[in-house]
């Protein structure tokens, strides 16, 4: 859940009211979020290096974002991870 740039995800099991915050970095907003095939990581929209890229975050809160893609010269949206989460299939501004 993407609330206010704020990136959270709901704890499953008996607590269904407690939300984990996946990301700690308020100077960084975080967009479309969606959770990868192997449950554990999260597929999202970041704009930390000024252009919003895809980045892979730690569904539980606990370690560093990976930056998947890079030089952002056209908006990319639409990502969609493959079954074993290694590649994004996406479109682009430009159609391609």
């Amino acid at each position: 859940m993407v609330e206010r740039s704020d990136l959270f995800r709901q704890r499953s099991g008996r607590d269904h009211e407690s939300l984990v915050e996946a990301t700690r970095n308020k100077r960084v907003r975080y967009r479309s979020a969606q959770f990868l095939p192997d449950g554990k990581s999260l597929l999202a929209y970041v704009d930390e290096t000024g252009e919003l890229e895809f980045c892979k975050i730690p569904a539980n809160g606990v370690g560093e974002v990976e930056a998947l893609t890079s030089v952002g010269k056209v908006f990319r949206f639409d990502g969609v991870p493959s079954p074993d989460g290694k590649r994004i299939a996406y479109t682009d501004k430009d159609q391609q």
